[in-house]
Parts: structure tokens; C-alpha cells; sequence
């Protein structure tokens, strides 16, 4: 079994697009502007800000279809197909008078950009979206940009897992996963269209990926790949900022995914189809996982709350508020009690049944996700080490320092391996049973 929420051989990628980009429309490419793909990215970088639900600036909103076709307070229309006179939107953004030009705070488009609204707009403004009414962030194409064919510096790992044979560790890179079989550890393979940034990897019993991570600000997705190859076969944009976890099902049929605005959105894993969305937190949820049985989802948030879901009726049946600080990860303890660990730099053990905290430990940094092996928690710390907790016998039984700032951890407990990803990007991998180091690996990125 693998880390802490894996029993799989196949994985999901959970992670973000960077939205700055516009495609080229090469000879290779479709030339039709598609508004999904070329236009909505534009306009929820640079004007649903200002022209948003929260805040509409000239009392013009463009955060969905609906709404952008509906003029503002200028009563002008936003769109025209008539280029002398092309309409408010193209206006504003190709004036050169900075009392009129949008976007107004910030860098004007650039003409790449600006172009790309031009031939959009001449060509009839179509939107290719299901839903108008539908939140613009929800309208755009996911997208599958190239990893750079070298890296001119190290990348922060910030998601590693162990294949479910052991055999193979596999990291998050910029745009791609990297793949490093045993026992060198050398680069094995680069899996490509994946997120700009992945921040949870996790295995399927159906021979797929899941991971998490993203690029803030701008979109959070899950990914499914094929293992066997490397094919992405569903993916779901599910905000405007990343995606910060993603817990799979013990029966491998649902994911929790843990997000910045404070929800926790439940997917089915066949189809991510939204199954439901928790919004008990009023801060980002920084890791989430399932009981053993998958009858309960705990949270984490840095609202310094962790709360405890029934996943039948999805009502909140434990509110935990015993940490003074951000909480960073929690996981199951079994016997109907969970453990989380915070910036208070403490692991605390608690029961679901009126939120009672029944141990504590005192940790030596500040600690970040945490991963299970059977009675055991592994705890990484901003100091260098990462603790194996044994959360029965509440007791620290291993600190081992690493020559890392740990950025990620991961844990085959059928193997007894542990792995760790640098936020320098070294990684390496250690021998659960005795803490004994068993590869370094400095220079993982090509």
C-alpha cells in the first residue's frame, strides 16, 4: 500500500495551467479562435478581478457568458462584429488614453493578445462553452503545455509517490511527471500534458495516476493518466487557484480534493463528475483524507480547524479547534480518532465523538502533509527531519535528519520505504524500519 491515501497501481493528477500563454496558430494547429481555449484565459487573468461578482468596476461583469454579453453602465455593447466600431470590450483594451484603457492597474494586453480578440471578435465572438451562466473559469480548455527539454535550475518537489510495486518513484516536475526506477534511481521516462505544478500524487487500482497541485491564482485541475501509457484520459478544472490535495477512496471510487477557497470538492473518479462540494472551512484546505473503512473524510485547514465529514450524508460529525496555529495535515488513527499536525509545531490525537484531543507530541519545525504506514505517521519538519510517529503509543520511536528542506513525502508501507522530495530538488529514499538512508538522488531534473 502506498502513502497515505493510496492502494493503487494507476494515478490522477491534480494540478494547474498557467493561463499567461497564448497559443500560436501554427500550420499544424486549428485555425478557428476558440473561445474556451484562446479567449476565456485572457480575459480571467487579466478582468474578472475588477469585473467579477465581488467587485464590478462601471458596473460590467464579464465572470461569466451570461454576463459579458450585458453592457455596463456605459450601456455600450461589449462585443461587435463591426471592426470600426468593434464594441466596449476591444475599446478599452486597445486605447492608448490610460483613463480609458483596460486593464486599468495593470500591464496593457500584450499583442499577441490583443490580436487574438481582434480575429475572435471578427469572426462572430462564438463561445464554444455547455453552460453560459457557468463561472468563466469553468469554461476554459485545460492546458497541455510542453515540459522544457532541460531545467536551468533545480525544481521544488512538491509531490512523490511510490508505484504500487515499489519499483518506481515518481515526482511532480513543471508541465510533466518524472519517473525514476530502482535501484539507480536514474531518470526512466518523462510523462508529458500534465499540470504546470503537481502538489499530490497518488496510484489507482485501475492503472492510473491521480495528483494535485497547480498554479496560483489562475486554475486548479485534476489529471487521470494511464500508467501504461502516459496517455491523460480525463481532466477537471475545478478553480481559479490550485488545487492543494487530493485523497482517493478506499474503495477507489470517489476523490476528495482539498482547495484554497476553503472547500473540499468530491468527485467521482470515473467520470470527476461533482458529487459535492464541502464549504465548512473559511480558509485553504491543506490536506484531506479518508478512514480506512470510507465512511468518514477528514480536513485540515488553516482556519486552524480540522473537521470530520460522514460520507454517506456528508454532514460534519467532529470539529476539531485544538491546535493555535494553521493546521497542515491530518490522517485516520484508527479507532474512530484522527491525528493532525500544525504550525504550532504539534501532532495532536483526537476523537471523532465530541472532538476530544486524547495525546500530543511537541514537534521540532514547523511540519507539512503527513503519510501513514500502519500504526506509524511519517511527519516531515521545516528543521531538515522527518519523525515516525507511533500515533498508538504516542510516542516519537525515529527523527531522521535529511540534507534537505523537505518539500514532499511519501511512504510504501509494504516495502518500508520512505521518500522525499527537496524543495531544492534533490530527492531521496530511506529505509522505514531503521531510518537508514538508502539513495540520494541531487540531481533528479534533466
Amino acid at each position: 500500500m502506498l502513502t497515505t491515501v493510496v492502494h493503487r497501481s494507476s494515478f490522477v493528477v491534480v494540478g494547474l495551467w498557467l493561463g499567461t500563454s497564448v497559443p500560436s496558430l501554427s500550420a499544424d494547429e486549428p485555425k478557428e479562435i476558440s473561445f474556451r481555449r484562446d479567449i476565456a484565459p485572457i480575459l480571467q487573468e487579466h478582468c474578472v478581478a475588477c469585473h467579477g461578482a465581488k467587485r464590478a468596476d462601471g458596473g460590467y461583469r464579464l465572470d461569466t457568458v451570461e454576463n459579458l454579453r450585458l453592457p455596463g453602465e456605459s450601456e455600450e455593447p461589449p462585443l461587435s462584429r463591426d471592426l470600426n466600431n468593434p464594441g466596449e470590450i476591444l475599446a478599452r483594451v486597445c486605447s492608448s488614453d490610460p483613463s480609458v484603457r483596460m486593464p486599468s492597474d495593470s500591464e496593457a494586453l500584450s499583442a499577441p493578445q490583443t490580436e487574438l480578440l481582434k480575429k475572435w471578435i471578427a469572426s462572430g465572438a462564438k463561445f464554444d462553452v455547455d453552460d453560459e451562466r457557468s463561472p468563466l473559469w469553468m469554461s476554459i480548455s485545460p492546458k497541455m503545455a510542453a515540459a522544457p527539454q532541460s531545467y536551468a535550475q533545480p525544481q521544488p518537489i512538491t509531490s512523490i509517490s511510490l508505484s504500487s510495486d515499489g519499483e518506481k518513484v515518481w515526482l511532480g516536475g513543471y508541465y510533466e511527471l518524472l519517473v525514476f526506477p530502482k535501484p539507480e534511481y536514474g531518470l526512466g521516462q518523462r510523462v508529458a500534458h500534465q499540470s504546470q505544478r503537481v502538489t499530490a500524487l497518488l496510484p489507482t487500482r485501475e492503472g492510473q495516476w491521480i495528483a494535485a497541485g497547480g498554479a496560483p491564482g489562475l486554475s486548479g485541475e485534476i489529471r487521470i493518466t494511464e500508467a501504461s501509457t502516459h496517455e491523460v484520459v480525463r481532466t477537471k478544472v475545478l478553480g481559479t487557484d490550485l488545487v492543494l490535495d487530493v485523497a482517493l477512496h478506499p474503495a477507489g471510487t470517489e476523490l476528495a480534493c482539498a482547495m484554497t477557497d476553503g472547500t473540499i470538492r468530491i468527485l467521482e473518479l470515473s467520470s470527476l463528475q461533482s458529487k459535492k462540494v464541502l464549504a465548512s472551512h473559511s480558509d485553504w484546505v491543506t490536506q484531506v483524507a479518508y478512514s480506512p473503512d470510507g465512511k468518514q473524510l477528514g480536513s485540515a485547514s488553516q482556519d486552524k480547524t480540522a473537521k470530520v465529514f460522514d460520507t454517506t450524508s456528508w454532514e460534519t460529525v467532529a470539529n476539531y479547534s485544538g491546535h493555535q496555529a494553521a493546521l497542515r495535515g491530518i490522517a485516520a488513527a484508527g479507532n474512530g480518532e484522527w491525528q493532525t499536525v500544525g504550525a504550532d509545531r504539534q501532532w495532536h490525537r483526537w476523537t471523532t465523538a465530541g472532538a476530544k484531543k486524547t495525546a500530543g507530541l511537541a514537534l521540532s519545525g514547523d511540519p507539512g502533509k503527513i503519510a501513514v504506514s500502519d500504526t506509524e505517521t511519517i511527519v516531515p519538519c521545516s528543521d531538515e527531519a522527518w519523525h515516525q510517529v507511533d500515533w498508538k503509543g504516542n510516542k516519537i520511536t525515529r527523527s531522521v535528519r535529511v540534507p534537505m528542506a523537505i518539500g514532499s513525502v511519501g511512504v510504501d508501507r509494504e516495502r518500508g520505504t520512505v521518500v522525499v522530495g527537496g524543495r531544492t530538488g534533490e530527492f531521496g529514499v530511506w529505509s522505514l524500519a531503521d531510518g537508514t538512508m538508502l539513495r540520494i538522488v541531487e540531481r533528479p531534473f534533466p
